[in-house]
């Protein structure tokens, strides 16, 4: 199934729907005598990259770097980037690029905060169309610099789908005076195409993802009523975590007397130093500054290589980027879900709202789990000293009584052996 057949009737769910500028999203009309054999040619080219499934980030990302790519060949611009943005979040993300910037930084480092005063941030949460003709002497530019790259104009057009501020696309020059009207008709042309596709793409991955969520959720559902181990269970259910968003791990720690005790973790295989704790002896971490937050807080907090430590930075091998959730049952806090990246990361909402569904899942297994052992053990106890009282009653001597009573110990408790020393004046 391809995006193509799609019909956009709902706004996307993590993009911003904010009222327009009167006059920003509203199209020229392109005169028929300007560049009608390049439009036609990029119109073209647009309608075969289209003909893509966008079933994950990545192939999202794909058909955006693609389009991107168009910018140097069809428009002669070199420096072109695509930010999307992300109003829940705070960030207008960036997504796709051509030129210097984005061989040389990554993801982070060019997105900026929603609220910011950087032009792309303005454009992004204002709709507005931004034309600087001197970025040397307008405080809007705030591209990090390069030595060998020296940025004289920047052309911004938001991604606009109804009243929806999607994204927007971002050229830049070396040259002064680089962008004349008959490139603004076709550049916001190009932007409405990149926007339909951008909209038809996210909201198709969204579905996918929904549809991929609700099934993992029925299987950790069944898991939770099954009779299985509470590691093994645990493990399973960090296993469909893994396979919906593919993070690097995935780890579950439960509170104990001791501190933070490492409980569950997938996968396991590339990380040494957490088997070889794990396997020998019990991982435990006492109470750190990063975790407690997790537990203060409302909702799943996240974690960049930049930030202060976490309890996982002498463990794993790469520095990490990670979201942790509590593990809660009303006012009981049982624990942390950590999941990390070997990355630099962005975490939507959605992302975040994931790891708390599942971090609630998993306190359901761990309280379940819990009351099902105190509850055999209850039983276990009532059962043998009722034992008890019936030897007392049926027995005719001490021995004997006191004989029952050591088999009754061996059964409700986890020992090896009982014995009863019995003081004689």
């Amino acid at each position: 199934m391809t995006f193509t057949s799609i019909v956009c009737q709902v706004s996307l769910p993590d993009c911003a729907a904010w009222k327009l500028h009167p006059r920003s999203h509203q199209l020229k009309k392109i005169p028929h005598s300007k560049h009608p054999k390049n439009f036609a040619e990029v119109t073209r080219t647009i309608a075969t990259k289209l003909d893509t499934t966008v079933d994950s980030p990545q192939s999202l990302d794909k058909l955006l770097q693609q389009m991107v790519d168009l910018v140097p060949h069809h428009f002669g611009y070199n420096i072109a980037h695509i930010f999307v943005v992300f109003n829940q979040e705070k960030w207008v993300e960036f997504r796709a690029g051509c030129g210097p910037f984005a061989e040389h930084f990554d993801k982070k480092t060019l997105s900026v905060s929603f609220h910011g005063n950087e032009s792309i941030a303005i454009a992004g949460r204002m709709g507005e169309v931004i034309h600087i003709e001197n970025v040397p002497n307008d405080d809007r530019y705030q591209f990090p610099s390069l030595p060998d790259v020296d940025i004289q104009a920047q052309f911004i057009i938001p991604l606009v789908f109804g009243n929806s501020i999607l994204g927007v696309l971002d050229i830049q020059s070396e040259d002064t005076d680089a962008f004349n009207d008959d490139d603004q008709y076709l550049l916001e042309a190009f932007t409405s195409i990149i926007s339909v596709a951008l909209q038809n793409g996210v909201l198709f991955y969204w579905e996918q993802w929904r549809r991929k969520i609700s099934e993992s959720l029925r299987q950790v559902a069944d898991m939770v009523s099954a009779k299985q181990e509470l590691e093994d269970t645990l493990t399973a259910i960090l296993h469909e975590l893994v396979m919906l968003i593919a993070p690097s791990i995935a780890t579950i720690w439960l509170k104990t007397e001791r501190g933070y005790e490492l409980k569950g973790g997938y996968p396991l295989r590339d990380y040494s130093p957490l088997i070889i704790v794990s396997e020998h002896s019990p991982l435990i971490i006492d109470s750190h500054s990063w975790f407690d937050k997790i537990i203060e807080s409302e909702m799943p907090l996240d974690h960049q290589p930049d930030d202060e430590s976490t309890p996982l930075t002498e463990i794993f091998p790469f520095n990490h980027a990670a979201i942790g959730a509590k593990l809660q049952i009303e006012e009981n806090v049982l624990g942390v879900l950590v999941i990390v990246y070997e990355q630099t990361r962005l975490f939507g909402r959605e992302g975040k709202n994931l790891a708390q569904i599942f971090a609630t899942q998993i306190a359901i297994v761990v309280e379940n789990t819990r009351l099902y052992y105190r509850a055999r053990t209850q039983s276990k106890v009532n059962s043998g000293l009722l034992n008890i009282v019936e030897a007392t009653y049926y027995l005719d001597t001490l021995d004997e009584v006191l004989s029952a009573i050591t088999h009754t110990s061996l059964f409700i408790a986890p020992v090896e052996a009982c014995a009863v020393w019995l003081y004689q004046p």
